[in-house]
């Protein structure tokens, strides 16, 4: 069912703080959790080739079809039309072609309307995270100064890798006048 949970306590000025959270609490091997014409549950986050996604989807209406579809870059891999009116466990097996993400979505009606639901298995590209190893390092330079860095490279299982490298640099100080992020990401993401 549905509950809410209040965590009430005392900062160091003594002043009273209360965080209040909406939670469900569910068995697989009973019926919904909560009423609802779609109710859906990923059992991760992110996954690695080999491994089974799982997503759970139900319905409080009497035999709610559902129509279950995986994509991976824009194209559809394959449909299944769920009819149940407790929860169903569907299953995906991740692939290495899914690298980047593979979407699920979820269409159905109830109730005079029609209701889509979207979602993502994430797969990162952890077979090609390079592990960063600083042989030597200086967090302290004055202007001008010359200074030489040695950095040390793995692959993903601590292989050797021939690997090319860009530095760059800017002064930590001006984020107090705003932020820096590079928004930097090699691997696709679909």
């Amino acid at each position: 069912g549905l509950y809410k949970v209040q965590l009430n306590t005392m900062d160091k000025a003594g002043k009273a703080v209360t965080l209040e959270k909406l939670i469900t609490v569910y068995d697989f091997d009973a019926p919904l959790p909560v009423k609802a014409i779609g109710w859906t549950y990923q059992d991760a986050r992110t996954y690695e080739p080999g491994e089974t996604a799982q997503l759970y989807a139900g319905s409080s209406l009497k035999n709610q079809p559902m129509l279950f579809e995986m994509e991976r870059n824009g194209q559809l891999l394959y449909s299944k039309w769920i009819k149940r009116t407790e929860l169903e466990s569907l299953e995906y097996k991740i692939e290495e072609a899914d690298r980047g993400n593979v979407h699920y979505h979820l269409s159905y009606a109830g109730l005079n309307r029609s209701y889509h639901k979207d979602g993502t298995f994430s797969v990162p590209w952890t077979n090609k995270m390079l592990q960063i190893e600083y042989l030597s390092f200086r967090d302290k330079l004055l202007p001008g100064q010359e200074e030489e860095w040695q950095v040390k490279l793995k692959g993903p299982k601590s292989e050797k890798v021939a690997a090319e490298m860009v530095a760059a640099m800017y002064d930590a100080s001006l984020d107090a006048f705003a932020s820096h992020n590079w928004y930097f990401n090699v691997f696709p993401s679909n």
